[in-house]
């Protein structure tokens, strides 16, 4: 039971590391869009 609790932690820090990082790269090249199209 307790091997079964450690891969769903696992996979849950994974989900969530996974959606941190895309969230920080989204983040991080957001700035460059608005400009653009403000600029238009």
């Amino acid at each position: 039971m307790s091997n079964r609790n450690r891969v769903l932690m696992s996979l849950i820090v994974g989900l969530f590391v996974g959606v941190f990082f895309h969230y920080v790269i989204y983040r991080l090249t957001l700035p460059v869009r608005p400009f653009i199209y403000v600029a238009f």
